[in-house]
């Protein structure tokens, strides 16, 4: 993890820092409501696969709980500025101080987006219902194999779903819903990515 942070680190004080390929643009349109992690990761996903994607947030400044609950000695906020114009740079657009509710609704995104993904971290009982989907004692009820909601357009993930404390599960979870979407604009069957490994070390053998 320090060589990755020495590598990032060095490649954000670059003149000409790295960006990642895009696929060839395929036309569909995404929007995520929520910037934390989750969303973030999934906006990095979905616009490198081709697709065009908005990111609303009710909040001035990008970022969620990266932003509200990481302190400034583990994740610089100059750091999560500028991952966040790298994102802005591969075609990521952001709509910030735009709540979803009275103004803004899904009925609205729908009509303006192929998809819409719900990383709006953890949520008021009372915000879930007047969305009209179908809730979870924890959050939105999705099908856990595709992250897809009550709709058949719209999807969720993150701590709109369950608690999540780890910003790397919240990542996963992001990216994961990402998968499916991709899947599901391909016109693919969607299948939540099977996990290449675990990150949990075992009980070490003597030897070891």
């Amino acid at each position: 993890r320090e060589m990755e942070r020495h590598v990032a680190d060095t490649d954000m004080q670059s003149s000409r820092s790295y960006l990642p390929a895009r696929a060839t643009p395929t036309g569909k349109s995404v929007v995520i409501v929520g910037s934390g992690p989750a969303g973030l990761a999934a906006a990095d996903y979905l616009v490198r696969t081709g697709h065009a994607c908005t990111v609303v947030d009710r909040h001035a400044h990008a970022g969620g709980s990266l932003r509200s609950g990481v302190d400034e000695k583990t994740l610089p906020r100059e750091v999560l500025d500028w991952e966040i114009a790298q994102l802005e740079r591969l075609g990521v657009q952001f709509k910030l101080g735009v709540e979803l509710g009275s103004v803004v609704t899904l009925e609205g995104l729908s009509r303006g987006f192929d998809v819409i993904l719900l990383t709006l971290g953890e949520m008021a009982k009372g915000e879930g219902r007047e969305l009209g989907l179908a809730l979870t004692p924890a959050g939105f009820q999705i099908d856990p194999e595709t992250h897809q909601t009550s709709l058949r357009r719209v999807f969720a993930a993150g701590s709109a779903v369950k608690p999540v404390k780890q910003v790397v599960r919240a990542m996963s979870e992001g990216q994961s819903a990402a998968a499916c979407i991709h899947q599901f604009l391909s016109g693919q069957k969607m299948h939540r990515r099977e996990k290449e490994f675990s990150s949990m070390m075992g009980r070490l053998e003597n030897g070891e």
